[in-house]
This record gives structure tokens, sequence and C-alpha cells, in this order.
């Protein structure tokens, strides 16, 4: 298992800020060349090339220009390597394997550990040797779950909206699946968040907050700061459910369908920002950190297939009420459609 925590930094001195605007620029700029060369074929793309071999325009640093060669080479390779259009790097990360820093945890006031990076910016006398410069950062409630995992030899950087971010790595054994518990399939809604197969729903208050984003400016201020409500509230949701209790998790598969839904402009425009992936994303998650079977289904009739009699009939369903046209059958129809997820994950074939 992997997971990602995010550290801002912006607790270090107008000096070193100052150094680490350069490291973005200057990367950018060699990031570019080294894409340019790859994509003109002037530079071949190999698992390993002497740093004889590369540009070097503005960092003769060997270990600099091994890492962004390396970058330059995912780049293309992402892109296709017989596309014809030259990729065009708007955001971008700067990634530092293990020769280019050190991370210390260390307590330090207010600071929990500190990042110290070997800039590519050579020193006077000294052969190969970047400029050092010490980064502190802080814990926060997310990564403080990590602390006992093993952190990885690479981290990232990247600018967020004029900020600057420490990206870590952390990784740990998966744990072996559970053999005991229960089996539950989820289906994933815009009026509900989750509805499970027992009958119970999840998240039903996000689709006010889905409302109330499609009615606000994007980018504006309080646009922005209803996206993090919303990304919270599908956490504090997801968090409250019982994994511990479940043997296996069942979900359907809805890769893209708000791309290819056939509703009016006003409700795709609220459609946009119901979170899917969002909340299937962090409940995959914490079934792999509690050793939880997590199945993806096709979605396929889910809606409009009785569990009872397996009538398929789109008429079967009207709104949140589901009536078998055959049988008689009656639910809601999210609850039908997570007892038909759980049926065809249980018995059927899997996505995943």
């Amino acid at each position: 298992m992997i997971r990602t925590t995010k550290h801002i930094l912006k607790y270090q001195t107008m000096y070193k800020s100052y150094w680490i605007r350069e490291l973005f620029e200057i990367h950018k700029a060699e990031l570019n060349c080294y894409v340019e060369a790859l994509f003109l074929n002037e530079l071949p793309i190999r698992k390993f090339l002497s740093t004889k071999d590369t540009p070097g325009v503005n960092i003769n640093h060997s270990n600099w220009k091994k890492s962004i060669y390396k970058q330059a080479s995912e780049i293309i390779c992402g892109n296709g390597i017989n596309n014809e259009v030259k990729p065009v790097l708007k955001n971008f990360t700067i990634e530092l394997h293990k020769k280019l820093f050190d991370i210390e945890w260390k307590k330090q006031g207010e600071f929990d550990g500190f990042i110290r990076i070997r800039l590519p910016f050579i020193r006077d006398g000294y052969k190969n040797q970047g400029i050092p410069i010490c980064l502190p950062f802080k814990h926060h409630k997310n990564s403080l779950k990590y602390k006992n995992w093993k952190l990885l030899k690479t981290v990232n950087l990247k600018v967020v909206n004029g900020n600057t971010y420490l990206y870590l790595l952390w990784e740990k054994d998966e744990k072996r699946l559970k053999k005991t518990g229960k089996t539950i399939g989820f289906d994933s809604g815009y009026n509900n968040l989750l509805s499970d197969s027992t009958g119970k729903f999840h998240g039903s208050e996000l689709k006010s907050i889905y409302e109330k984003l499609a009615r606000q400016e994007q980018g504006s201020k309080n646009h922005k700061q209803t996206l993090y409500f919303r990304d919270s509230k599908i956490n504090e949701v997801i968090n409250k459910l019982p994994i511990k209790t479940y043997k296996q998790v069942i979900v359907e598969d809805l890769k893209n369908v708000k791309y290819k839904s056939k509703f009016s402009k006003a409700i795709n425009n609220k459609m946009q920002y119901w979170s899917y992936s969002k909340s299937i994303n962090k409940l995959e998650r914490l079934c792999e950190e509690h050793g939880v079977q997590f199945t993806k289904v096709n979605p396929a009739y889910t809606s409009q297939s009785c569990p009872k009699c397996r009538t398929v009939d789109r008429k079967n369903r009207l709104g949140e009420k589901f009536l078998c046209t055959s049988c008689g059958y009656e639910n809601h129809a999210d609850t039908v459609g997570a007892i038909n997820i759980l049926n065809r994950g249980a018995y059927g074939l899997s996505t995943t």
C-alpha cells in the first residue's frame, strides 16, 4: 500500500524561498529543453543515459541531470512516442530521488521535520556539490496516520495556487484479506452519495452542496471554500462506515459516467460536482488498509433489474421508486441498485 501526504512549505526564511523559486524556474526551463530534445529524437529514450550525453543547458549537476532526463522520458512516453504533438508543460512536479534530499524527523518548536534539498547550483570550489537548503514542515491530521509507515526514497515538490507543497510517499505491506465479516454492495448516486444493500443511505446532505456549487461563480473564494467543504464531508461520510465489519465491498464502476449523461444543461451543471471518484477512491483506500476485498462491477441495468424475479425493464424504475412490472417487488430504487451490485459482485463477474 502506498499513500501520499501533502505538506505546505511556508515556514522558511525569505532567502530559502528565493532559492525555491529559482529552482522551479530553472527546472522548468531545463525540463522543457529535455522534452524537446527527446521529441525531436536528438536524445534517445533509454532506461539509463550517461550524463555526458544529456544537454545540461542550465544545470550541470549530474544527479539533477539524471532526474530531469528520467522525468522528461516519462512525459514523452506518456504522451505517446509516435505522437506528432509536443507535450506542453503547464503545471509540473519536481521529482527528488534519494541522492537529492534528506529528511530529518526532529521535533523543533512547532515543526516536526526538515527536508534538506541539494540544489543544482554548484558551490564555488566544490565539484558537483549543490547548495543545500533546509526547509521545515509540520505533520497534520492526515499525515499522522502514516507516522509508523515506511517513508519512500522519493519526494515531490509542486506549486499550487502560489504555494509550494512537499509530497511524501509512505508504504506499508498490504493486509491479508479478511475471511470473516459482511459482504455489502454500494450504489453511488447524486441524491445519496452511497446507498448500501441493507437499505441504509449515506451522504444525503451532499446533494445540497452540489446545488450550492452550481449557483456559485467558479474560481471565486466562496466556490473554493464550498469545494473544500464538499471534499471534507465526503471523507466524513466514508470514515463513518463500519469498514472493519466488512469482508468484501462491492461497488459499480461508473468511470466517466458524468461526461456521458444526456440530461439538460442545468442538470449537467449540478452533476459536474457529483463526486463519485472521490468517494469510491476513499472507500477503496480504507478497504485496502483493513484487509477488505474491494470489487468493482459493471453497472449496466442495475437500476432496472428486479432482484427478486430478475426481470429487466426500464419501467421498473420511476425516480426513486422501484416497482417490478412482473412480480410487484417494491423498494427504494437506490437500495435495489445496491442489492443488484451486491449480487453481481458476489456471484457474477467483476471489472477488477
